[in-house]
């Protein structure tokens, strides 16, 4: 017997509404998809503008040159052989004397055999001016940003002079007879100052030689040799073993 024409409306009217719900479903799905995506693309846009913030931030803290500040610390004479001569633009020339504090830039003039040792505030940092030399070291610069980074300038007109930073983030400036300038960071290296042929000799890390009209660098690694020669061009660094040299 067929089925009534009221029993047929109702499975109609049921297989309708199922069909309704379903596709409510799928539309609730949906936004919901879109919601997720919109909200993940937000996370990315989100987290991509964090990184280049930070990305400026870095490049700004790398490239921004620090400000260095003048006289914030001081250089104490901690080892002194011989007739040791010191002088600065508001001191005449007298001898040096170990546990002697100073905060300005001055001269050291000494005789063959002579040697002499100055340190910052900062351990396991020192300059030792070696021999008969005549050397001009700057008052140490220290950064307004941070305290543990410092500049320190050194002019060399004869003899020899170590310099050896392992402490925090120094700036170093070496000038030589001939025009040329080293700068380091931190490492361990000899400057070797001679009218005719100067030269740099590295220990420790590396540093870059600067000809008179500046250019491009010549990179001096570990125990390698440069020589520095007037009227010449800065030529390659040879290598050089400083197992056997005194670094004392």
């Amino acid at each position: 017997m067929g089925k009534k024409w009221q029993e047929t409306e109702f499975l109609d009217y049921k297989e309708r509404q199922i069909r309704r719900r379903s596709r409510k479903s799928q539309e609730i799905q949906q936004e919901l998809q879109k919601k997720e995506s919109s909200t993940a693309g937000l996370k990315i846009v989100g987290l991509a503008s964090v990184l280049v913030v930070a990305g400026l931030i870095g490049y700004v803290a790398t490239q921004g040159k620090p400000e260095f500040l003048g006289n914030k610390t001081s250089l104490t004479a901690s080892e002194v052989k011989g007739d040791v001569k010191i002088s600065s633009p508001s001191k005449p020339i007298a001898p040096l004397k170990q546990g002697d504090e100073w905060t300005e830039g001055f001269t050291i003039d000494q005789p063959d055999s002579a040697r002499c040792t100055f340190k910052p505030h900062w351990k396991e940092c020192r300059v030792v001016v070696v021999d008969k030399s005549s050397v001009e070291i700057g008052k140490i610069q220290v950064a307004s940003d941070a305290a543990d980074k410092f500049k320190l300038t050194i002019t060399g007109k004869k003899g020899m002079c170590l310099v050896d930073l392992r402490r925090g983030s120094p700036l170093v400036e070496v000038r030589f007879p001939q025009g040329a300038v080293v700068k380091s960071g931190l490492g361990m290296f000899k400057a070797i100052f001679d009218d005719t042929e100067s030269a740099v000799i590295v220990r420790d890390s590396r540093v870059g030689v600067f000809g008179p009209g500046g250019g491009k660098p010549v990179v001096v690694s570990a125990d390698e040799r440069l020589a520095i020669r007037s009227g010449e061009s800065l030529g390659k660094p040879v290598s050089y073993p400083t197992a056997d040299t005194s670094w004392q």
